[in-house]
C-alpha cells in the first residue's frame, strides 16, 4: 500500500514536471517568435485583448476591403502584359460574386507612381468606370528632402489626375487613400532616408487616409495603435502615427482629417501571427477568415459596424487571384452568414466614408453612407450620394 502511494506521487511530480517544462518551451518558441518578427506592439495588443469591453458576437455588419499594393513593374511592356493577365484572371475570379446586398466584389489598386506607365493606368481607369474598383495612391519613395517631396508629390498627384484617378465627384481638389512603399510611412522605418513631415505634405496634397498597416517584420508596424481606426497628428519627427486619437461616435473629426485605417493583426496559442495579408505565403483559409472577423476593427461606440482591411500584392502573388480569390470570398460570406452579419464589399473610399458616418452617429444600415463625404469617381456612380446628416 505505501509503496503505491509513493509510486502515485511520483507520478504526479513527473506529469507536473513535463507540464511544467511543456510550459517552459511553449512560452519559449513563442518569446522567440516574437522577437524573430519584431513584434514590439505585442503588449500593447495583449492590454487591449484584455481591457476591451466588446466583442465580436456584437458585430451586425462588416465592411470589406482590399488593398493590393499592385506593382506592375518597371519595364513598360512587360507591365502592359502583366496587368492584362492579372485583370482576366480577376473578373473571372469575381463572375457572381456578390455582398448581402447583391455588390459586387470591388478592389482597390493601389498604384505605385514609380512605376508609373500610362498605358496601365488608363487600362485600370476602364476597370473603374466598370465599376470594378478604384485607384488609390501608392508609392516607393527614394530618398528625398522634404522640399523634394512635395515637389515629387505634387507630380505625382497631377499624373494620376491626368487619367481620371483621385476625382471624387462632390470635391473641388484630388481626394486619395495611400499606401506607403516598403512599410515607410512617416519615416517610419528610421533609416533617415524617410520624410519626417510626410504625414502633412499628403494631408495637403488630398490625402485623407493611410492605409498601409498591419505588417509583419517591419520596425515601421505601430507599437500602440493595434487594431485601430484612428486620427494622427504630424508631430514633424518620425513615425508619428504612433499616437493618435481613436475615431469615436458623437467626438467630430480634427479640422482636415488624417485616418489610419489599420488591418488585423493578432498572436494567437497556435503561434501563428494573422497580419491580414494574401500573399503566397499567407494563404486564405476559414481560420483565418474567422480571425480577421474577430480583430473586430470598429468606430468606437459602434460595435455593430465592423471593418475587415486586407493587402495583397496581386501582381507578385498571382495565384491569389487565380485559384484563392475566388473560394475565399464564398467562404467569406458563408461564415458572414453565419454568425448572421450583412456583409458589404466596399472601395477603401466606401470605407472612410462609412467610418465618418458611424463617427457621426448616423444609424440605419451602413450600405446608405458608401458616398456619404466623397463621392465615386467614376461617371455612372453605383450609388447616388447621401448628404451629410441625413438617413
Amino acid at each position: 500500500m505505501l509503496l503505491n502511494r509513493r509510486n502515485a506521487k511520483y507520478g504526479v511530480f513527473v506529469f507536473l514536471a513535463l507540464l511544467f517544462a511543456a510550459i517552459l518551451i511553449y512560452l519559449a518558441f513563442a518569446g522567440y517568435k516574437l522577437w524573430k518578427w519584431n513584434a514590439y506592439w505585442f503588449p500593447s495588443y495583449l492590454q487591449q485583448q484584455v481591457s476591451t469591453s466588446t466583442h465580436p458576437d456584437e458585430i451586425e455588419h462588416l465592411m470589406f476591403v482590399v488593398a493590393d499594393h499592385y506593382e506592375p513593374g518597371f519595364e513598360k511592356e512587360a507591365a502592359i502584359k502583366a496587368n492584362e493577365a492579372w485583370l482576366n484572371d480577376y473578373q473571372q475570379a469575381v463572375a457572381g460574386k456578390q455582398d448581402s446586398y447583391g455588390n459586387r466584389f470591388v478592389y482597390n489598386w493601389f498604384y505605385p507612381f514609380d512605376q508609373r506607365n500610362d498605358e496601365v493606368l488608363q487600362r485600370l481607369q476602364v476597370e473603374v468606370e466598370r465599376g470594378a474598383g478604384e485607384i488609390e495612391f501608392h508609392w516607393h519613395k527614394p530618398c528625398l528632402t522634404a522640399e523634394e517631396y512635395q515637389t515629387q508629390l505634387t507630380e505625382a498627384v497631377s499624373w494620376f489626375q491626368q487619367w481620371g484617378a483621385f476625382k471624387a465627384f462632390n470635391a473641388t481638389s484630388p481626394r486619395f487613400a495611400f499606401i506607403a512603399g516598403n512599410w515607410d510611412l512617416d519615416n517610419g522605418r528610421g533609416t533617415g532616408c524617410g520624410i519626417d513631415n510626410e504625414i502633412t505634405q499628403l494631408r495637403e496634397a488630398g490625402g485623407y487616409m493611410d492605409m498601409t498597416y498591419s505588417t509583419l517584420g517591419s520596425p515601421a508596424q505601430p507599437r500602440k495603435m493595434i487594431n485601430q481606426l484612428y486620427y494622427v497628428n504630424d508631430t514633424l519627427t518620425a513615425k508619428s502615427y504612433e499616437q493618435g486619437r481613436r475615431v469615436k461616435v458623437g467626438s467630430p473629426a480634427p479640422a482636415d482629417p488624417f485616418l489610419m485605417f489599420q488591418g488585423p493583426l493578432s498572436f494567437h496559442w497556435d503561434l501563428e501571427f494573422e497580419y491580414g495579408a494574401l500573399e503566397t505565403y499567407a494563404l486564405p483559409s476559414l481560420k483565418r477568415i474567422q480571425r480577421w472577423l474577430d480583430s473586430h476593427i470598429h468606430v468606437a461606440g459602434k460595435p455593430e459596424w465592423s471593418f475587415v482591411k486586407l493587402y495583397s500584392h496581386g501582381i507578385q502573388s498571382p495565384e491569389i487571384v487565380q485559384l484563392h480569390l475566388g473560394p475565399m470570398l464564398d467562404q467569406l460570406k458563408a461564415e458572414t452568414e453565419r454568425r448572421n452579419i450583412k456583409l458589404h464589399y466596399v472601395s477603401a473610399r466606401e470605407a472612410y466614408n462609412i467610418v465618418r458616418a458611424a463617427e457621426a452617429g448616423e444609424q440605419g444600415d451602413p450600405e446608405q453612407y458608401r458616398d456619404y463625404l466623397y463621392a465615386s469617381p467614376i461617371t455612372s456612380p453605383i450609388a447616388s450620394p447621401v448628404a451629410p446628416g441625413t438617413d
